[in-house]
């Protein structure tokens, strides 16, 4: 599944520079969230009973104010911000997406495969052909 980084229905493209591959869960919990609207807001809404109580649980610890909440997520949404500009970053790399096209079109990710397991799976293949510099797998005749 595809989904809009910037959603479609908050003004965000509708083009390669704003899609990014998502499992069906994640998709449809983003819905038409940012990134970080969506990782941070699941989060306190985790962690927050609606009655002005904060509930960090065994992890979090109880007591913890609104502000703590958020900077104990702030370091991971960086992260995630992180990794959603590298997926961008090689979906506009037209030979990357080249060689994925030929190189995994047999056993592309499905719904009961998200794409973190995807790439962990074939980690050594994506790894010698990005040192390779994406090399060109099309068929002679289609080059």
């Amino acid at each position: 599944m595809v989904d809009h980084v910037i959603p479609f229905a908050q003004g965000g493209a509708d083009s390669l520079s704003n899609l990014v591959p998502a499992c069906t869960r994640c998709n449809l919990s983003k819905s038409n969230r940012t990134p970080l609207e969506w990782w941070i807001g699941s989060f306190m809404r985790d962690h927050w009973d609606g009655n002005g109580t904060v509930h960090g649980g065994v992890r979090w610890g109880d007591g913890m104010t609104l502000r703590d909440l958020y900077l104990s997520r702030h370091e991971e949404a960086l992260a995630v911000l992180e990794n959603v500009e590298e997926v961008l970053a090689e979906i506009a790399d037209e030979r990357r997406r080249s060689w994925f096209i030929w190189a995994m079109s047999v056993d592309y990710p499905s719904a009961f495969m998200d794409i973190s397991f995807y790439r962990g799976w074939h980690r050594a293949a994506i790894k010698e052909a990005k040192e390779a510099g994406w090399p060109d797998l099309r068929p002679e005749h289609l080059r």
